[in-house]
């Protein structure tokens, strides 16, 4: 009889809170609060909104983690894309039978073909990358320790380091993104070191990000009374692929793999 797979219960864990930071980001950016002026409720709103991109990262992080040794699942793809179309369309039907949108054609279209229209970006996105894991995993297979470390390095200057130092981003994309998490998250895997395998350093690295991210979040809000147009930069941090924020992304994740909890019998459906 085969052995049933033990769930990692920590990176479960991190599943939800990552969940909870999606919800509070969405919460600020979508909750139509008007400001006039900085106050402190306008700073803890944009301080709770840096979490959504966090929260993201984090996601995809544990995919690649896993992933990295697995092989892609044609069943489980069809099942995410079909729970994908059943909530986009769902939530669609549901929203005009209470009129808080109008009911169109295209609108109807639109939820039943979600992925593909682009809907939701972030289910469109994970559905391309998750058909591109064979590729992503061969070429991995391919790599020896220092190739891959290369790439990562390579794709985290181009599409984090001078994006967040000029604020250009060249051409990204957020399936270019996703792929470059999934390559990071795949070396943690692949080669272990004292770095990836240690959680008290790596929840100081956490903490110093996340201070940093609160200052300048404040700094920023702070500076709009001299300057309005420091506005635009008050959560620039908080950017799904801005330096301190992966740095974050990547130290919370290790702190979240590396911590020692009893095998949870509550699945996670998130």
């Amino acid at each position: 009889m085969e052995k049933k797979k033990e769930r990692n219960s920590n990176l479960e864990l991190l599943r939800i809170v990552s969940m909870i930071l999606i919800i509070m980001h969405h919460y600020v950016v979508h909750g139509q609060f008007e400001w006039e002026m900085t106050t402190v409720n306008k700073i803890m709103l944009d301080i709770l909104s840096l979490g959504g991109k966090l929260g993201v990262n984090c996601f995809v992080l544990i995919t690649g983690y896993f992933m990295v040794q697995s092989k892609m699942n044609i069943k489980k793809l069809i099942k995410i894309m079909l729970e994908i179309v059943f909530y986009s369309t769902s939530i669609y039907i549901i929203f005009t039978c209470f009129n808080i949108i109008p009911f169109t054609f295209r609108g109807i279209i639109n939820s039943i073909f979600a992925i593909t229209q682009n809907a939701y970006w972030f289910g469109t996105t994970y559905v391309i990358l998750y058909v591109l894991i064979p590729f992503i995993n061969q070429s991995i297979s391919s790599f020896n320790e220092k190739q891959h470390r290369y790439l990562c390095f390579t794709l985290v200057a181009i599409f984090s380091i001078i994006p967040t130092i000029t604020t250009r981003n060249f051409e990204f994309s957020h399936v270019i993104w996703f792929v470059t998490l999934y390559y990071i998250a795949g070396y943690i895997r692949k080669y272990p070191n004292k770095y990836t395998e240690t959680m008290v350093k790596n929840v100081k690295y956490s903490g110093m990000i996340i201070l940093f991210m609160i200052i300048t979040t404040i700094g920023f809000n702070l500076l709009t009374a001299v300057n309005p147009d420091a506005k635009y930069y008050i959560t620039y941090f908080g950017i799904v692929n801005s330096l301190p924020l992966l740095i974050l992304s990547i130290t919370l994740f290790i702190v979240f793999k590396n911590m020692k909890l009893k095998q949870s019998k509550v699945k996670c459906l998130i």
